[in-house]
């Protein structure tokens, strides 16, 4: 299977493509390409599928390619959009007709790189292979020995959208919520698991327990409860038993106030300790 396979990369050596381990092409030396890249593509075209599951890397003669000087602190979620609008000054394409690539480097300078490509030759790539497709120049300059560096330091090619800052925003939103849905899922399941424990008390952190006892009423009804806590609230201490309801929480003290006054007065008394205060609200 592809994911026990060392990565390689599909490059242009000896005027035909060839697959490559990154420390093989780091180590080889480019050739010049006496074809043009409508030929290259038709090679392509012959080669099995198994080699164009591979990033494409593709020589800087077939590309073009510039370098700018970014600002101290450039804000790094603006790199796509600086290649973009710098990648102008070194071809006669359009903005609608150019895709863009870019490989930085934090040295003394913010030293940002890019190569551009002709969307139509990048179109005719994409319908051969769903992989990635980049600049071999970018990735020599990016000095990467992993792939882990290559893929931070090195971006493939891909058109630009105007909508680009309203996009990773939301990208940024839907990670924000899915972290947030993981969290309230484990805490779901840790009080589900007091619920249907065989204990007549429930805490956490667990202790050892009388694991031969039946569940009483009051626990459980309070437990049912306690789940009604507002998602960004964390429970980080709870006993629950029939006399008596211990919880410390971590969160926003209004509504964890709030909460607390609408406590059913048939449950257990409850004594709630702010963790991050130490207070009682």
């Amino acid at each position: 299977m592809l994911i026990f396979t060392r990565p390689k990369l599909l490059l242009w050596r000896d005027q035909c493509w060839q697959v490559m381990t990154l420390a093989q092409a780091l180590a080889s030396s480019p050739t010049p390409p006496a074809l043009g890249i409508d030929e290259a593509i038709a090679q392509l075209k012959t080669l099995p599928k198994t080699c164009l599951r591979w990033p494409i890397c593709l020589p800087d003669e077939w590309l073009s390619n510039g370098v700018y000087t970014l600002e101290p602190r450039f804000p790094s979620e603006l790199y796509p959009m600086a290649a973009h609008t710098y990648s102008g000054h070194c071809c006669h394409l359009l903005e609608t007709e150019r895709v863009t690539s870019f490989s930085y480097r934090l040295t003394e300078r913010q030293e940002l790189r890019f190569a551009v490509l002709p969307k139509a030759v990048f179109e005719q790539l994409s319908e051969l292979t769903r992989a990635h497709i980049m600049s071999e120049g970018l990735l020599r300059h990016g000095q990467a020995s992993r792939w882990r560096t290559l893929l931070r330091n090195t971006s493939a090619f891909e058109p630009f959208s105007s909508h680009y800052i309203e996009q990773r925003k939301q990208q940024r939103q839907r990670r924000q919520l899915v972290r947030a849905m993981a969290g309230l899922a484990v805490l779901t399941i840790l009080l589900a698991g007091y619920m249907y424990s065989t204990t007549p008390v429930a805490q956490w952190p667990a202790t050892a327990l009388d694991t031969g006892a039946k569940v009483a009423p009051g626990v459980l009804d309070s437990l049912t409860y306690i789940r009604s806590l507002p998602p960004q609230v964390r429970v980080d201490q709870l006993q629950v038993s029939t006399g008596h309801v211990q919880l410390a929480l971590s969160g926003n003290a209004q509504d964890i106030t709030l909460w607390q006054q609408q406590w059913p007065a048939h449950l257990p008394p409850l004594t709630l300790t702010l963790s991050t205060s130490g207070e009682q609200p």
